[in-house]
């Protein structure tokens, strides 16, 4: 096994007040700049004079002069000094300043029709950052994964101590007005289960739609044509009139405005998804990710823009 070496310059601290001893020409002055006492400057310049075995100082109670040998390591202390405060910059750089990439997961739809159109503003303003965008149904690995910021769809308003609430996810049932003239509106989401539906396999059981009535939660068992976890997929084939879906507004909010789907059983439908902001630690998020979820908040809006 490869011995540990000691390295004359391992203690960064002792380095720090040796070149500042250098240059005031005295210890008591640089215990004063440091905000350490005149003993501990001494004790780690003689422990770096034993790591040189060298004298780099030459030292009276009158004054303290620098040594052929601690005139070349002061050199090489300057070097040293300005590269950790260059490092160090950089680091802050990254925390405090809108500056860097951003890796930013969201759901394939919900970042499609409403993140992506929204990206080209914030880049124009923070031309300093540079946004990637994933756009997939799954839940990814901070950690594993490298991502700054992860937008998710979750049960309940109460996101957790790494996420922000964004937006609530209205859920509504829908159909074609094709499909409502052949086959007709159900008045209750118990007659679902005579119809055809299409199915998604994201928020819920498959083939179980939950409804509420009068504040109870019941479930009513459907059956269809189509499951898919492509909202788009489903929200196509609902406006060619396959059947009757239920989904986020988020999804159907163009179809619905231009009459392609209709709104049926409204009342019923259940209100508790949202749209959450996830961080990997609240305590060290960047500069640029905090700015980022603000103009997000903004852009989005109470109510979300897509149900104004």
């Amino acid at each position: 096994m490869r011995e540990k070496i000691g390295y004359l310059l391992e203690d960064f601290r002792s380095v720090e007040m040796f070149a500042s001893v250098v240059e005031t020409s005295s210890l008591a002055r640089t215990a004063h700049r440091l905000g350490v006492t005149s003993s501990t400057v001494s004790k780690k310049l003689t422990e770096l004079e034993s790591r040189a075995k060298a004298r780099l100082l030459n030292r009276t109670t009158r004054r303290v002069t620098v040594t052929e040998a601690g005139k070349v390591l002061y050199q090489h202390c300057l070097t040293l000094l300005e590269q950790i405060e260059r490092a160090e910059q950089s680091v802050r750089d990254q925390t405090t300043r809108e500056t860097g990439r951003i890796r930013i997961a969201a759901p394939v739809v919900f970042g499609e029709r409403h993140i992506s159109p929204l990206l080209p503003e914030f880049v124009r303003t923070h031309p300093r950052v540079e946004l990637e965008l994933l756009l997939s149904a799954r839940t990814v690995n901070f950690i594993e994964e490298g991502f700054d910021l992860s937008i998710r769809i979750i049960r309940g308003k109460h996101a957790g101590r790494n996420g922000q609430i964004l937006a609530p996810n209205r859920r509504t049932f829908c159909a074609s007005p094709g499909y409502l003239k052949t086959h007709g509106a159900p008045d209750h989401p118990r007659e679902l289960a005579n119809h055809s539906c299409l199915i998604a396999t994201v928020m819920q059981k498959t083939d179980l739609w939950r409804y509420q009535e009068k504040g109870r939660i019941d479930e009513v068992r459907v059956s269809g044509p189509l499951i898919s976890d492509n909202i788009s997929v489903l929200v196509d084939s609902a406006v060619k009139g396959l059947g009757i879906v239920m989904l986020g507004t988020f999804a159907a909010e163009r179809e619905l405005k231009r009459g392609r789907l209709v709104e049926i059983l409204t009342g019923f439908s259940v209100q508790d998804s949202y749209f959450a902001m996830y961080i990997p630690n609240p305590t060290l998020t960047p500069q640029r990710v905090k700015t980022f979820m603000e103009y997000l908040k903004a852009k989005v809006g109470q109510p979300p823009f897509w149900d104004r």
